[in-house]
Formats: C-alpha cells, sequence, structure tokens
C-alpha cells in the first residue's frame, strides 16, 4: 500500500490536500458526496481487504476528482464527512498556521550575530511542559576545551589551532 505511486497528497486547484477516507462508511459516503455513488459498491473497493488489493487504482480514481476543485472544498467536504484531512501548507506559509500558533510550535531567541531567529520547539510535551529552544554552539566554540578534556596538552592544542587541523572562531566569527 505504502509503494503506490499515488499514495501521496491530493493536488487540488489551488494546491494540495491531505485526506484519508478509510472506514468503509467513509468511502461510501465520499463516493456519494462527488456523485459517483456507484463506486461505493464496485467490488475491488466496498470493503478494507478489497480497497488494499486495489489500492492504487482507487488512489489513481480518487486524484482524478479531486483534482477538479480547490483545497477548501475538499477541507470542508471532509469535515461534513467526517473524514481526517488537512491542507498541506507551503513552508513559507507555516508561521501563520492556525494549529501551528495555538500549540506555540515556533520560538524566536536572539542571536548576537544574526538577530532573531525562529526555531521548531519541541514536538512533545513532559508533564505539560516542552524543553526550552535554544542556540547551538558555533563552529569550534568548544574546540578548546573538548580537546583539553581529551587529554591533550595547551601547547599541543596551540600547534593544532595554528596549523589549521582545529578550529577556534575568534570573536569576529
Amino acid at each position: 500500500r505504502v509503494l503506490a505511486p499515488w499514495r501521496r497528497p491530493y493536488q487540488t486547484t489551488d494546491g494540495h490536500v491531505a485526506m484519508m477516507p478509510y472506514t468503509d462508511a467513509h468511502w461510501r459516503k465520499f463516493f456519494e458526496a462527488v456523485g459517483q455513488p456507484e463506486r461505493a459498491s464496485d467490488a475491488r473497493f466496498v470493503t478494507m481487504a478489497a480497497r488494499t488489493q486495489h489500492i492504487a487504482e482507487l488512489l489513481e480514481i480518487v486524484s482524478g476528482i479531486v483534482a477538479q476543485r480547490n483545497t477548501a472544498h475538499w477541507l470542508a467536504l471532509c469535515e461534513q464527512l467526517e473524514i481526517p484531512a488537512a491542507p498541506v501548507r507551503r513552508l513559507e506559509d507555516l508561521p501563520q498556521d492556525p494549529h501551528l500558533q495555538a500549540t506555540g510550535f515556533f520560538e524566536t531567541l536572539h542571536d548576537p550575530r544574526m538577530g532573531e531567529v525562529r526555531f521548531t520547539g519541541m514536538p512533545v510535551r513532559f508533564n505539560g511542559e516542552r524543553n526550552p529552544v535554544s542556540l547551538p554552539p558555533r563552529l569550534g566554540e568548544h574546540t578548546r576545551a573538548q580537546l583539553q578534556a581529551a587529554g591533550l596538552s595547551h601547547e599541543h592544542i596551540d600547534t593544532l589551532m595554528t596549523s589549521g587541523a582545529a578550529f577556534e572562531p575568534t570573536q569576529h566569527s
């Protein structure tokens, strides 16, 4: 099933929608709503086992149907039919996504060199709390300390830095 070439979000007239009619009732309601009730009684699609055997055909048919209307139409129809569905967002649209805003998914930090930087928050909460997002270390920021922890002498570390074999950022890097 997962290897079927049509198993992906469906293209609409103005974007893409991820929708998953799953149960026999979902599929029956879907085909009735799109004016193709005969598909609901098609032996290839009437049960989950039959749909699984003919999944590529089914998904290709649905792709053709969904391509005829816009995303808002399919979201409204799926809501009415109780079929799980969601719009596929573009990367630049994610910060304005109502669900992501409501869950506080993005966190903004101030980086002294780059200014305001937006990160995705931790996707899970423990006891209702998420671990805070922090700025990652700069390239080479901890080189000296790590080499010292590995047992290298200050002189050896200086030699590695001078030769370019190890890196340590300057104040302006």
